[in-house]
Order: structure tokens, then C-alpha cells, then sequence
């Protein structure tokens, strides 16, 4: 039997500026271009590993992103709602099609037309390639489960820190919102930055 994924779809609309909407759309034009085609779940994942491990090394995400603390891991709640099949908000830079093989689905994100670029500095183009290509043949499952989604990484720290069952919340995804300061919480140059990012938004 078929999942259907519309009734995964997270009732939070998109509520990025414009030029946000630009920059996450950018992202996903490149990780798919890169991919030859990514699906909207590994898309996602990949995009919380580079907004982490820009973070990490500098302060500062690639994306404005907020993720949230969900059964399945982060989850970027407000863009996955708008990657469907008919998607207006992103749909100059990348194609949502519904792929079906045998027993399963999902949707599948390619890109087109052109990103704007003078949006990315070159360290961030160099590290969504980096990102992608270091995962290119980690399958989508152990991206998640091995990579993602154990207690040990900042989601995990996370859902023990508040306590979080989430067989106890309706659509499996809390209130909470994944905190990348705590990354860096040892260096006060890389907080600075992080907090001033913040504050500007």
C-alpha cells in the first residue's frame, strides 16, 4: 500500500523574506543539481548537515532555516510544506514530482532555471558540494538513522534535554527548535557571530 505523503504535509505555511525564500530555493537548486536529482527527504537532511557544519566552522548557517525537533529527526517544517508537486513558493528554482517505484513514493526535487549566486559567499557553494558529495553514497536511511537520529547528536541531546515522547504529540514533530549555539558554546567569537546573525533577522 502506497504512503501518502500529503497527508505528511505539516500545517505551518512559509513565512521567509523573500530573499530567504531565494537563498533556501538556491540551496536546493544546488543539491539536487549536484545529485542529478535529489528526494525531498535526503534534500532536507542535507541541508541541515550544511547549515550545521557552517556552524560549526564559522557561527553562521548557510540558510535561515529553523528546524525543528521531530520523530524522524530535524525537520525544516516550513519548507518541507511547500515541496509538493504543485509548490509555487520555490518553483523558479526547483521541479517537485510525485516518483513512484514498486511499493513506495516520494518526491522528487530536480533543479531549473537559475539561482542567484550573489546571494552565496564561495565558501558556502564549496561547502554544499562539499556536503553532498561526502554523503553521495550513504543511503537516505543510514543518513538518518545513523547520522542524524541518535541520541548523541545535538537532535538526541535535545529530546532527552526536554523530555520529548513524541508518540504523545499528533503530527510527531514538537515545539521545539534545534539549537545550533550549543555547537559552540565554547567559543565566544563563533557565539558572537551566531547571536548577531540572529538578532538581525
Amino acid at each position: 500500500m502506497l504512503t501518502k505523503l500529503k497527508s505528511e504535509k505539516p500545517e505551518e505555511p512559509i513565512s521567509y523574506s523573500e530573499i530567504d525564500i531565494q537563498k533556501i530555493g538556491g540551496i536546493m537548486h544546488l543539491i539536487s543539481k549536484i545529485s542529478n536529482g535529489v528526494s525531498r527527504t535526503r534534500l532536507l537532511k542535507l541541508m541541515y548537515l550544511i547549515d550545521e557544519a557552517s556552524v560549526i566552522e564559522l557561527g553562521v548557517p548557510v540558510s535561515p532555516i529553523e528546524y525543528k525537533v521531530a520523530k524522524l529527526g530535524p525537520l525544516a517544517q516550513k519548507v518541507w510544506s511547500e515541496l509538493q508537486p504543485d509548490n509555487t513558493t520555490f518553483g523558479d528554482l526547483v521541479n517537485v514530482d510525485l516518483k513512484i517505484t514498486g511499493d513506495s513514493e516520494c518526491f522528487l526535487i530536480t533543479p531549473i532555471g537559475n539561482p542567484n549566486l550573489e546571494l552565496f559567499s564561495e565558501y558556502e557553494t564549496e561547502l554544499i558540494e562539499t556536503i553532498v558529495k561526502k554523503y553521495k553514497e550513504t543511503e537516505t536511511d543510514v543518513l538518518i538513522n545513523d547520522i542524524l537520529h541518535h541520541e548523541d547528536t545535538l537532535w538526541g541531546k535535545m529530546v532527552k534535554e526536554h523530555n520529548i515522547d513524541f508518540d504523545k504529540l499528533p503530527t510527531r514533530i514538537s515545539n521545539y527548535t534545534i539549537d545550533f549555539s550549543s555547537l559552540i558554546k565554547d567559543s565566544e567569537e563563533k557565539l558572537h557571530y551566531y547571536n548577531s546573525y540572529h538578532n538581525t533577522r
